[in-house]
């Protein structure tokens, strides 16, 4: 017998337009995007534009990947009483291992440093998902599954991730991957998280419990 489907209960967005998930979609709706000059040159000597996310500080690395992934987290748990929250799976999507530039720790560090910084622990049933930009659809797979075996009623989903950083941006150029004044068959690299909370279709409307 298959899997039963999910249910989304509630969601967590951080993006370069907007850090909720009202304010991002909204401005996507509109059209409204916003790029800026990041602090990296390609091969003619031009100044790369990408889609950074609009922090309080500029923090570097992976410490920008934890609060990004909290603050959606954040937003997408906001309804559940803190003392649930060991009782709920977080599966973490994170960049592929072979991505160009991918930053360390991300499988040994990460997951441990998002509970540090939310002052939370999440389910034994948690774990970090390295498939990049399919990664949420095996987080999704893994969900149902521990939901259809009564593992848990919610599962926690949250992805992370940054291009913004110079050995990701040159191995894309030198792939003319990347949107240059010299190859407009590209794509503008970004950064960002976003959350999901999921349970399994109920009888009526999803709630959270």
């Amino acid at each position: 017998m298959s899997a039963p489907p999910l249910c989304i209960v509630n969601t967590g967005l951080v993006t370069s337009v907007g850090l909720t998930t009202a304010s991002a979609c909204a401005a996507m709706r509109a059209g409204l995007t916003n790029p800026f000059e990041t602090r990296y040159r390609d091969q003619a000597g031009n100044w790369i534009v990408a889609h950074g996310v609009p922090l309080e500080e500029p923090w570097p690395g992976r410490v920008k990947l934890t609060k990004m992934a909290c603050r959606a987290l954040t937003e997408c748990l906001a309804q559940l009483s803190r003392n649930t929250w060991a009782r709920v799976p977080l599966l973490l999507c994170v960049a592929e291992t072979l991505r160009p530039g991918r930053i360390d720790g991300l499988e040994s560090e990460l997951f441990a440093e998002i509970q540090e910084e939310l002052q939370a622990r999440f389910s034994p049933d948690s774990a970090v998902i390295a498939h990049g930009h399919v990664g949420v659809v095996t987080a999704l797979l893994r969900a149902r599954e521990l939901i259809a075996a009564g593992r848990a009623k919610l599962v926690a989903i949250v992805t992370t991730d940054s291009l913004i950083n110079w050995p990701t941006l040159d191995a894309y150029e030198d792939q003319r991957r990347l949107l240059t004044a010299d190859n407009s068959n590209g794509f503008i690299p970004g950064e960002g998280a976003a959350a999901l909370l999921v349970s399994g279709v109920q009888q009526g409307p999803c709630v959270v419990c």
